[in-house]
């Protein structure tokens, strides 16, 4: 048995393919690869494909993991090119490698997310004042964020490694966030920033016209490293 890593994006309309949608349509696009899948024993054998923490509706990226095992070693350049004619330009598998059997899964090694997000927002605000208000809320120890069942209390330094606003041009601004995974814990890039731009001395409304998955990374000895 041999297990693959492959690294793919998912951008363009099939942001808005649901987790689920997504693994059916890799299943089926293997099997038009013609990739030699190991299957499951037992009464209902599935192909043995484990994918990395699962990326919201409509959120695009260009860095996602799938593991799979196959029954036999073709050397990467086949492969390469069979995934190449066997999927969308939106749903490109780029990096691919073998890894070891015993690797850790994907969903219990990676726990970060870096993204790009961009974003309008009414009245218009100076780069100084957003920056004012990422400070104020970076420098809590705690903030309540919403949740899908309510709100929760959150530990900011547990779940930001970082926010910064990269460009501002007028009622548009472009950020760059790391932060722990919700599947490890953390929160969606949109909830903090929402939060950045909740305060209550200038109520301002805000609209995200793209958020976009930049790296997934899994922590050792406080360093990221890329699965």
């Amino acid at each position: 048995m041999y297990k693959l890593r492959i690294k793919h994006q998912k951008t363009g309309e099939l942001r808005f393919l649901s987790h689920l949608d997504l693994a059916r349509a890799f299943e089926r696009g293997f099997r038009r690869a013609d990739l030699p899948l190991s299957f499951s024993r037992g009464f209902s054998p599935r192909p043995k494909i484990s994918f990395g923490p699962p990326l919201p509706v409509g959120v695009s990226s260009e860095s996602e993991y799938i593991d799979l095992v196959l029954s036999e070693c073709p050397p990467l350049s086949q492969i390469a090119s069979s995934l190449r004619s066997a999927f969308p330009e939106d749903l490109c598998c780029g990096e691919i490698r073998y890894i070891p059997l015993k690797t850790s899964s994907l969903m219990s090694a990676v726990t970060i997310a870096s993204y790009h997000i961009t974003l309008s927002f009414s009245p218009m605000l100076t780069s100084a004042e957003i920056q004012h208000y990422i400070d104020l809320v970076l420098s809590k120890k705690q903030v309540v964020l919403p949740t899908k069942n309510g709100e929760k209390l959150y530990q900011i330094d547990k779940i930001v490694k970082r926010l910064d606003l990269d460009n501002l041009e007028e009622d548009v601004g472009e950020f760059s966030f790391v932060g722990l995974l919700g599947s490890a814990g953390g929160v969606r890039p949109d909830t903090l920033i929402s939060k950045v731009f909740s305060f209550e001395e200038k109520p301002c409304q805000i609209k995200y016209w793209q958020i976009h998955r930049t790296g997934l990374y899994q922590e050792e000895n406080g360093k990221l490293i890329r699965p």
